[in-house]
Order: structure tokens, then sequence, then C-alpha cells
């Protein structure tokens, strides 16, 4: 693997002190078998804690196993992922490499159970700790969101490439970045530092820039790169009047104003805000007055009201870190190298974690729970839930429009949605007979229909 220069590892004790041995390293890992590890539980921190609640050696059926997950942790705060899951690991993601092996308990009833292999105890149990123990000293990124997912519904016909390329990827591009000296980097260019596609690089990179382990900003494929905001130090005064469109350019710079300090907006993106806020227009020629929009906007920008944004057809994508996302990126990089080479103190550092999780309940709990909040199975809602949650949310207003409502939703149940879902929902409600569309001041608004007396 890639060497890099000695830096401090973030939350590694370095004064344990280790016992008299032969040699500082023991027999290196091949790089290969180290990104299967990180592809069967290195991205999930239940997977990895599964394995080590196996290290005794014991042979655990379905319900042993998920018995010994659940009494790990503390009674007031678990994850019951279900009965089957912790199972479901072995079969699917720490059997296949070697890390436990399927015994029969009963061949009369046909039941079998599985057992750690001295490999998933000693190699696995050990790089499972040492994880776990950098996911812990991160409390604000998991271990899925930096490695991602090596799930897919093809999986009975994906090779091991395609079962490890995912945390082999994010690795090179995670030392790429964390040690390219230039602030500002496009995707372009770690592209091609790595020689790679840029179907298989990119959707890493937006995934990366979405759960905030990088910062990424980027204009729009097939769209115009022009993105505006209002200034943050602009005139006092109101603006005057691109031409004769007077209302319009106060409508287009209300939007602005009200989008201070939030993300650039796209003619696109304050055209729709406009139709919600300002019904009117929808009976005007769109076309027409998006090019108004547009030339509105650059003639704020003129005043000195607006700005545009730092995208180009030369320059469309920018990534960016903070201190600490460059050093969670560093840190992880050092011990995977530390590991891959056999070094054994970080070997040990991984077996004592490992053991401490197992004799603290509100340890293991913490884990687990990192581990839902990060699964998307775990937090995907039913569409049941999503529609009370939106009833409940129009319910208790005066009326709201689909921008408002979105807005309300993320925030209620913490996840993101896009408008595109939120529309549909509604629409679906509305066909329903539940909600009521009105025009209003601001914009089209919905209200729960008044049930027939």
């Amino acid at each position: 693997m890639a060497e890099i220069p000695g830096i401090p590892i973030a939350g590694i004790d370095s004064g344990v002190n280790l016992s008299p041995r032969p040699s500082s390293h023991e027999q290196e890992l091949p790089e290969e078998r180290l990104f299967e590890l990180l592809s069967a539980f290195g991205n999930h921190e239940a997977k990895a804690l599964t394995l080590i609640a196996m290290g005794n050696g014991n042979i655990f059926s379905e319900g042993d196993l998920h018995r010994t997950v659940i009494d790990h942790q503390e009674k007031q705060k678990k994850w019951d992922a279900g009965h089957g899951v912790p199972f479901n690991y072995c079969k699917h993601s720490l059997s296949p490499i070697g890390l436990v092996t399927k015994e029969v308990l009963d061949p009369d009833l046909s039941t079998y159970g599985y057992q750690a292999m001295e490999y998933g105890r000693t190699t696995g149990v050990d790089l499972a700790g040492i994880l776990l123990k950098w996911s812990y000293n991160h409390p604000n990124v998991s271990l899925y969101q930096m490695l991602g997912s090596t799930n897919s519904p093809g999986s009975k016909t994906k090779t091991e490439e395609d079962r490890n390329r995912s945390p082999q990827t994010r690795y090179k591009i995670f030392f790429e970045l964390a040690t390219n000296p230039d602030s500002r980097i496009r995707q372009a260019d770690v592209i091609n530092a790595l020689g790679m596609d840029q179907a298989v690089i990119e959707p890493h990179i937006r995934s990366l820039g979405k759960t905030g382990i990088i910062t990424y900003e980027h204009s729009m494929h097939g769209k115009a790169h022009a993105f505006f905001r209002l200034k943050e130090t602009h005139p006092a005064n109101e603006p005057t009047a691109y031409r004769r469109v007077i209302t319009l350019t106060s409508h287009v710079y209300s939007l602005l104003k009200d989008n201070q300090g939030q993300a650039f907006l796209s003619s696109e993106d304050l055209i729709q805000q406009l139709l919600d806020r300002f019904p009117n227009y929808q009976n005007l020629n769109l076309e027409y007055i998006r090019d108004c929009i547009r030339n509105i906007c650059t003639d704020l920008e003129r005043q000195g009201y607006a700005e545009r944004n730092k995208f180009s057809q030369k320059f469309q994508s920018e990534i960016t870190l903070t201190d600490e996302q460059r050093e969670a990126m560093l840190s992880l990089i050092e011990i995977l190298d530390r590991f891959q080479m056999g070094d054994v103190e970080i070997r040990k550092m991984g077996r004592e974690f490992a053991q401490r999780v197992m004799a603290d309940p509100n340890l293991f709990s913490t884990l687990m729970l990192k581990a839902k909040e990060a699964s998307p199975s775990a937090n995907r809602q039913s569409r049941e839930q999503s529609n009370s949650d939106i009833l409940s949310i129009i319910a208790n207003s005066h009326g709201i429009t689909v921008s408002d409502l979105q807005t309300e939703y993320q925030k209620r149940t913490g996840k993101q949605v896009d408008r595109k879902t939120i529309d549909a929902d509604v629409l679906n409600l509305a066909k329903q007979g539940l909600l009521m569309r009105e025009d209003s001041k601001s914009g089209n608004v919905y209200r729960i229909k008044p049930r027939p007396e």
C-alpha cells in the first residue's frame, strides 16, 4: 500500500505498554486480503461487532447469535436489527472469505450454526477492533460513510474484484486527496491521478460530498454554469430594476434575500420558487420569465447585490478538505497501512479495543446505534409512515407550500428527501381526497381537506 509520512493516529493511545517481541512486525497481509476484509465487515460497525462477539470460538445458532448481540448492549440503548440479521452477516459477509465456518448442529433437524475460524478470531478480530476504535474516535462519521457499500442486488453474479472495489477505490481517493498539497482540487484531477474511469470515481466523490467526508461543490451536468446568491455584503438600498420588469426584479431579489448564506441558486431553482410563491406567473410565458431571471441576476451582480458561483466550462467542480476531514482520512489510511504491513503494536491495540467493547455494554450499544444511523435499510421509511408525517405537518399549518413542506419534513424526520418525492406524495394524497390545494400570496399551498358533515 502507499507510504505516507508518519502522523499521530487520532484516538490511539501512545502510552500502551507492549510486552517484548522479537519483531515489531508479523507477516505482511496481502493487499487484496485487506480489501476483502474491509468489504466483509470493515465498512459496517454492526458486522465488526458480530465478528468480535463470536471470538470465543463457540458455535452460534441463529437464535444464539441474535441473543449475544442483543445481550451485549445496554437495555435502554440498543439496536435490534432483526432476529436473523447477525446470522445473515455470517452467511453473506463473514463466511465467504473464511472468517467463520458453517457447522451442523443437528443432522436430523438440518439445523446449523456458525463458528469463528482461527483467521476470524485473530486477523479478523484485530482489524475489527482497530476500525471500531477509529469509528468511536470519529463520532461524526461512520465506517459505512467512509468506505461505502459492498452490497448489491446482483451479489450472486458479482466477482470478488467487484465486491472489493468500493473500499479499495475509497482508499485511493482518500490518499490522493489527503496528501495533495493543493487546497483546491478538481474531480477531473482525482480521476486523472488515479487513472480510473469517471463512471467509477464520480459516484464515490458525490457520495463522500453528500455525507460530509469531503467538501464538494460542482456545476450541474448539461445545465448552465451560472448560479447566483446574495452577497454577504451588499448595498442596503433596494436595487435598480432591470429594464422595465420592476415587479419581477423585486421578486427575484426577495428570493435571493430569503436564501442568503445558503447554496447558489440556478435560474431553474429561482423559477420554481417564483411559481410556488407567486402563482400568477404561471399564466405567463415561462421561457420569457426564465430569460428575464438570468438577466436580472446578471444585473444584480453588476450592481453589487449578487455573486456568481465559481464554476466555468473549464473548472466545473471543487473538492476541499477541512482540518477535521483531512485528519479522518489520514488516520484511517495510517491504521490500514500499519495493519497490512503486520505492525504488532497496531494489531495489539485492535485486540485490546475488541476486549473493551465486549466488556462495555455502553460502548457496544454506541457503535451498534452508529451502524443503524448510517444504514439506508434501517432508516428507510415506509410509504405509510411518510404519508402520515406529511399529513401531520400540513394539519399543523395554516396552509403550506411544497418547498416549506420539504423543509419541515426533513426537520421532523432527520432524513433528506428530494422535491420530486414530496411532490409525488402530495399529489397522491390529493388524489385520495385527503388534501386540497389553494392559491395564496405565498404561492400554491396545501391544506387538509375538510371531511363532509
